[in-house]
């Protein structure tokens, strides 16, 4: 054979074997995002609208997986625009850091029209499958069924989250809404149940905030992974005084002090970091009670 010819089939070898195993990798993760996720339809059901319920493009849907045996919020994903029927699927790329969701879990659907998930407006929609979902699944049916009235089971027990004007302030740092939300603020309004300060951010990552972020403040239990308290604020003016508690039905740590974790999300889905977003964490427990915290956002959010 030519030499021209041998390295012309060298190189015909060369690109079969990479589109092998280029197809080869893709099939890989194709099946392990089908394992480590549920997918299927999300839809409106019959007569929704008769109670109040007004589903339009401008709404964000917000999709959650619920750990059935602690209540807990295991993920989070929202889109945008939206309509229905539409398809969807969450899963562990939506999970918070370090978990590996395994078994079955609790799928929830919430229209959100204010940028606030738990804060309750006329027209939201709200659906949930009754029995736990596994993981893995595909083609599964979800309905709204009903009109939001707030809490992760739609049973209006829990206060509306926290609200935040998404207008600048004229001076000074911005302050937030009222707390609430399943997991979400807590405290109750007592400063004794409550830490309270001002973010900030590192001089060396100010290009990175934008004023279409998103800013998750989170408590976490020393000895635990989860967080027991999360807060959003839908949008970014830094420095930002915020305070946040464990909800009422929260169980307090034996301490009394919490890890207190600060970032932005730029893709509405806080548990899965992206380019250009920054976290803060506290390098030791933090005593409720505490006021006048500065607490600064100073490294890129990796995960």
């Amino acid at each position: 054979m030519k030499p021209k010819n041998l390295i012309l089939l060298l190189l015909i070898i060369v690109f079969a074997v990479a589109v092998y195993f280029a197809l080869f990798r893709e099939i890989k993760r194709e099946v392990d995002e089908v394992s480590t996720s549920i997918s299927g339809i999300v839809e409106a059901a019959p007569g929704l609208g008769s109670q109040n319920v007004n589903i339009v493009r401008t709404d964000r849907l917000v999709l959650l997986l619920v750990d059935p045996q602690t209540k807990q919020i295991m993920a989070l994903k929202t889109e945008s625009p939206f309509s229905t029927p539409q398809n969807f699927r969450i899963g562990k790329i939506n999970a918070r850091i370090g978990e590996n969701l395994t078994g079955s879990y609790h799928l929830v659907a919430i229209t959100d029209k204010d940028g606030e998930i738990f804060n309750v407006t006329p027209g939201e929609a709200y659906g949930r499958i009754e029995n736990p979902v596994p993981m893995g699944s595909e083609g599964v049916n979800l309905e709204f069924t009903q009109a939001f009235k707030g809490g992760i089971y739609n049973d209006g027990t829990l206060s509306p989250a926290a609200q935040a004007d998404p207008r600048p302030p004229a001076a000074g740092p911005r302050t937030q809404g009222p707390s609430a939300g399943p997991l979400m603020g807590g405290g109750g309004g007592d400063p004794a149940k409550m830490i309270q300060g001002t973010i900030v951010v590192a001089d060396e990552l100010k290009d990175r905030i934008s004023p279409r972020d998103h800013l998750y403040i989170m408590l976490f239990d020393p000895d635990g992974t989860r967080p027991v308290s999360i807060k959003k604020i839908p949008h970014i003016y830094l420095p930002f005084n915020f305070s946040i508690g464990i909800p009422s039905e929260g169980q307090p740590s034996s301490s009394g002090k919490y890890l207190l974790r600060v970032l932005t999300d730029k893709d509405n889905s806080p548990f899965n970091s992206v380019e250009g977003e920054v976290v803060g964490r506290s390098s030791e427990p933090i005593a409720l009670g505490t006021s006048n915290l500065v607490f600064t956002l100073d490294q890129p959010y990796v995960k």
